[in-house]
């Protein structure tokens, strides 16, 4: 059959990898992990979508947010900013400030947490994933912004782990494997596009 698949290309030599061709230089090398906001379109509260991203590079390339349809999700407000953040209640305690850090051994210090010495934010809501699909948040970049309506949305799709990350993954379908797939399933790219 003939189909479309996202693989490694080596500049030097203008010719795509396998998969095993790419991983066999041994070499461990860190991933830069980050968290960005993706405001929600129409929010009361201004909150916004809180995804992790170990491949930065790829978000002005972002066409939607994925979620996992069966995991409960939070909207928390921090304390020390008033902003309220959208992401997966198993995973809230891996962002920072999100939980108030434990008093150090001897009683001394402060507990802290996103609001200084507030403690931890503040849980206003619980939804499922499933609740989100279909929202609409604004793009980080402007290079797509003749999608409005057919990207910038929230799906779902089982990917999702509750395993690292915040439950929200950002998906540029030309990057990965599993965006690929989801934005074609979704309707947000075609086949080739």
């Amino acid at each position: 059959y003939r189909g479309y698949k996202v693989m490694p290309y080596s500049v030097a030599c203008s010719t795509p990898l396998s998969n095993f061709e790419a991983g066999l230089n041994y070499k461990d090398v860190p991933d830069p992990a980050i968290m960005v906001t993706f405001p929600i379109k129409g929010d009361p509260d201004r909150a916004e979508l809180l995804a992790w991203t170990t491949t930065p590079w790829t978000l002005p390339s972002n066409l939607c947010l994925c979620v996992n349809a069966d995991f409960d999700y939070v909207r928390a407000r921090d304390p020390g900013t008033n902003k309220v953040i959208v992401a997966a209640q198993c995973r809230l305690e891996s962002i920072p400030g999100a939980v108030p850090k434990k008093a150090k051994k001897g009683g001394k210090g402060k507990e802290s947490g996103g609001g200084g010495d507030k403690g931890g934010w503040e849980v206003l809501s619980t939804c499922k994933g499933a609740d989100l699909v279909g929202l609409e948040y604004e793009p980080l970049f402007p290079y797509y912004a003749h999608r409005v309506g057919k990207s910038f949305r929230v799906v779902a799709d089982g990917y999702v782990t509750a395993d690292a990350g915040t439950g929200v993954v950002h998906c540029a379908p030309a990057f990965g494997e599993d965006d690929n797939r989801v934005c074609y399933e979704q309707k947000i790219v075609d086949k080739g596009e």
